[in-house]
């Protein structure tokens, strides 16, 4: 009886160590980021300027600001979990193409942005910060917020504060509880998780068109996750792309059909 209890006593601590040790390590494990030195030089056609903004003291977001000579308006993009802007920032030609300026920015500890993502809060309100110096070059201009991967739940919630003309979901969550319990299935996650990204209570709010773009075999985000979240109105729209894995969408031609459909025809385009 006593190894049994024995037994169960060093199961309870050891789940609980572990418990422990995925609260304090979520960022780690979320928000893969790459480091990029103050100097590194970007190598991206068109014409582009760095900027940094300090929502708060000892804070610097870095961003890229595409630009055409005269946009229709201003996309901005917010990137998944992984990386920086050294290969986030190569998808900026797909909406330059379309006449739109496109805003990027590196998150928290991302590229040459300083500081570290220490909650979901900071997120949000650096996408506000930046939102708000930028938006007054574009007045009376067509406003776009472009999210893919964890990037898709911070576009939502801005857009639920600043409706834009269209929201354009690439690979989105349900909520972030829904993905990582996927993968997870045996962590509280409910208890643990820091980081909530309710995309699906922002969307049913929103009066602009939303365009959901996601492929069957997404190894990351479910395609179940676009699936319901269409289900929750009739302003949103799903691209469904057979086949497609998380990283691949762009090799598929359905993916820029859905593209030139959200974004114009390529006559449109000639006559701007």
């Amino acid at each position: 009886m006593k190894f049994v209890l024995a037994i169960a006593l060093f199961s309870v601590i050891f789940f609980l160590l572990v418990l422990v040790f995925l609260y304090t390590r979520q960022e780690k494990m979320i928000f893969l980021s790459e480091k990029l030195p103050r100097q590194f030089v970007f190598n991206f056609p068109g014409e582009y300027e760095e900027r940094f903004f300090k929502p708060e003291s000892g804070i610097s977001i870095h961003a890229l600001h595409f630009r055409n000579p005269n946009p229709k308006g201003v996309l901005f993009y917010f990137h998944g979990n992984a990386g920086s802007m050294a290969s986030w920032g190569q998808w900026a030609q797909l909406f330059l193409d379309y006449n739109y300026d496109v805003v990027m920015y590196d998150y928290r500890g991302y590229g040459k942005s300083s500081g570290m993502i220490k909650d979901e809060q900071s997120i949000h309100s650096d996408a506000e910060y930046i939102y708000q110096r930028i938006i007054p070059e574009y007045a009376d201009k067509q406003v776009i917020f472009y999210g893919r991967s964890l990037g898709t739940g911070i576009a939502a919630s801005l857009a639920t504060r600043y409706q834009p003309d269209q929201l354009v979901l690439v690979t989105p969550y349900f909520n972030f509880e829904d993905v990582v319990s996927h993968h997870y299935p045996y962590v509280p996650v409910t208890i643990l998780l820091k980081y909530k990204f309710t995309t699906d209570a922002f969307l049913p709010g929103l009066e602009c068109p939303i365009y959901l773009i996601h492929g069957t075999e997404d190894e990351v985000i479910p395609y179940e996750s676009s699936v319901k979240l269409a289900d929750l109105g009739d302003h949103i729209e799903l691209t469904t792309i057979p086949g497609a894995t998380h990283m691949d969408l762009p090799d598929f031609p359905v993916f820029r059909e859905a593209l030139e459909q959200i974004f114009g025809k390529e006559e449109d385009k000639q006559e701007e």
